[in-house]
């Protein structure tokens, strides 16, 4: 008797799975105001005041009957990629995942549904919605960090059931939603968001499904690394600067790839924004130069020699850490001379007299200058005597040589650039001082004949 009334039961459990899959009446899967499908039914308005950007939406598929037996549905043929979840493959259902626009709204085409209206008509209909997220609460009341190697428990707090029982769902880096193996996780990339379903219950009327909970994934702190330039087993402290020798010249372009690196997982903080801003090098350190920052992801390009801070922030599972490093890119040499073309000027012009410019570009404040065999120090007393400092230029006082060569030497954060340059008075200039030279050889030639001649004449007397 007992044996009976329990087949008796069961059988009566499956009457409704029996009645969804076998009667027409595929609309009462949905709510009431579903039934009657006319002109203006779709795009169907929906609103979801979750915190989750991520939701589940219930759309038929082939073998959906709506009313009546002549009835069918067409699946639209951007599902055919898409990810989806079938409850039952009995029941003509399935769970689309949508994500939340940009608007704060997103939009999703199930297909087209055929209603039989007599024998010989058949109308159809754009089966769609149009979801607006609301006054959604914080993702993070159901958003835990999760430090996440290459699996995932699916035994959540926040979640009833476990096991094959949770439906687990992720965005690509690349983009596309896909279905997660909990034990068997790839291409895991930084901030990596884990949406937890819990699996539909056929029966269920409800258009939109939240997750039960979120796991967002994180990793150690990575470090930032110029890409064959260096030894990932350099420790660096916040104050120094690793150098990276580079060839050409300072008006050479090169290009470099930054890399945040995980050790064991190199590609995981892939894309990641990394701040580069440009500095200045003086005597008391590094400066930044203000408006000078950009965004790069992973290509670099230095102009010359450039001194640069590159930042990123590092988010843990509980606080935000930021990891910076400062690079110069210099010259293979750690003394390079430079040898500049001759340069024209004018004696009594202030601003045209043999000079030193106080930097090297960004990467070097001037050290000593040479003159004359002799080396003067910046900012001592022999060296206010000599020259005269003016704007961010050290000018040569009282010059009257028609040539002077001057050596600006500057200190770099790898060591020393030498700027060599042959000032040279201005041609018309020199040629005036030569004839003036002359005449004044003619003069005191003549001057000279007039009191030989002088002497002849007293001897004679």
């Amino acid at each position: 008797m007992l044996s009976i009334l329990y087949l008796l039961v069961a059988a009566m459990a499956l009457v409704p799975l029996s009645i969804h899959a076998n009667d027409p009446n595929h609309w009462k899967l949905f709510p009431p105001t579903f039934k009657d499908i006319k002109d203006g039914t779709f795009p169907i308005a929906k609103t979801t005041n979750g915190s989750s950007d991520m939701i589940l939406v219930k759309c038929p598929r082939i073998g959906y009957k709506h009313f009546k037996k002549g009835d069918s549905f067409e699946t639209d043929e951007s599902m055919n990629n898409s990810t989806s979840y079938i409850p039952n493959n009995q029941i003509p259902l399935s769970r689309i995942p949508l994500m939340k626009g940009l608007s704060g709204s997103a939009s999703i085409n199930c297909g087209i549904v055929n209603l039989q209206q007599d024998e010989n008509t058949r109308k159809n209909y754009k089966w769609s919605y149009n979801v607006k997220w609301g006054n959604a609460t914080n993702a993070e009341t159901i958003t835990k960090k999760y430090l996440i190697i290459n699996m995932i428990s699916t035994d959540q707090e926040k979640c009833p059931q476990t096991g094959t029982n949770i439906l687990i769902l992720t965005n690509m880096k690349k983009g596309g939603i896909v279905k997660v193996d909990p034990y068997d996780i790839k291409n895991l990339y930084v901030h990596q968001k884990f949406y937890f379903f819990v699996k539909p219950d056929p029966n269920n009327k409800n258009i939109i499904q939240e997750p039960c909970t979120i796991i967002k994934a994180y990793r150690l702190p990575p470090k930032i690394i110029i890409l064959d330039h260096e030894k990932l087993s350099d420790e660096l402290e916040p104050s120094q600067i690793k150098t990276i020798n580079t060839t050409g010249t300072e008006k050479t372009i090169k290009n470099f790839n930054v890399q945040l690196y995980l050790k064991n997982d190199i590609n995981f903080y892939r894309g990641e924004r990394i701040s580069l801003t440009k500095m200045r090098y003086i005597e008391g350190g590094p400066i930044l130069i203000k408006n000078s920052g950009i965004i790069v992801t992973s290509n670099i390009t230095i102009k010359g020699y450039e001194l640069t801070k590159m930042e990123y922030i590092y988010e843990g599972k509980t606080k935000k850490q930021v990891i910076s490093k400062m690079y110069y890119f210099g010259p293979s040499s750690a003394d390079l001379k430079i040898d500049n073309v001759a340069v024209p000027y004018v004696k009594g012009e202030v601003t045209g007299q043999p000079n030193c410019s106080i930097f090297f570009m960004t990467v070097g404040y001037l050290q000593e200058i040479g003159y004359n065999g002799k080396k003067y120090a910046r900012n001592t007393t022999q060296t206010k005597e000599k020259f005269e400092e003016s704007g961010d230029l050290y000018y040569l006082k009282s010059n009257h040589e028609s040539s002077v060569s001057l050596e600006c030497i500057y200190r770099t954060p790898g060591g020393k650039i030498t700027t060599r340059t042959n000032f040279v008075v201005n041609g018309s200039e020199k040629e005036t001082e030569t004839f003036s030279n002359l005449k004044i050889t003619i003069y005191n030639a003549y001057n000279i004949s007039l009191v030989l001649s002088l002497f002849v004449i007293i001897l004679k007397y």
